[in-house]
């Protein structure tokens, strides 16, 4: 069992170095991907409240599902992100740039969520103990994770951008 959950967490700090390397490639920045690296814990708070609330254990399961809401958080705040860098290449104040970017990529992204969020419960309901942390990971972690990084990432956008100005 402790070789397992060692593998685990060395699978697990693999995939986060390989989605921050993509981010880096992508993004042509190291502080930028730092900034979405930052919010990427946000969908954790989700994932550990629906372990709770489906009353599961933090087992295979629930990792795999940690692993995967990662990425699938990450793609989100990718979306956001280049959405801000585009409006900003065009000359958009950064202040406008972040709102604009959430207003428009708030469809998109919501319409994705809820749409995986409805699959994903009737597995949850009826998948037994082997698929119920999973979704249950999934369900409140991408629930949560959406809500908060539609604030959180043009907050903290906007702090290395025009206070610390660690993003040009």
């Amino acid at each position: 069992m402790n070789q397992s959950k060692e593998e685990i967490g060395r699978v697990m700090m693999i995939s986060l170095a390989l989605i921050t390397l993509a981010m880096v490639i992508q993004f042509n920045s190291v502080t930028k991907s730092m900034v979405v690296m930052l919010t990427v814990p946000l969908g954790l708070i989700g994932a550990f409240t629906g372990l709770a609330v489906t009353h599961t254990s933090l087992g295979f399961m629930a990792f795999i599902g940690i692993m995967s809401l990662s990425g699938v958080v990450v793609s989100h705040i990718i979306v956001l992100s280049d959405f801000i860098e585009e409006a900003r290449a065009e000359g958009m104040e950064l202040k406008e740039a972040l709102v604009q970017a959430g207003l428009v990529r708030l469809r998109a992204v919501l319409v994705t969520v809820l749409a995986t969020v409805g699959g994903l419960i009737p597995l949850n309901l009826t998948g037994g103990e082997l698929w119920r942390p999973l979704t249950g990971v999934h369900i409140f972690g991408l629930l949560c994770a959406t809500s908060l990084t539609l604030v959180v990432l043009p907050v903290l956008y906007y702090i290395f951008c025009a206070k610390l100005r660690w993003i040009k």
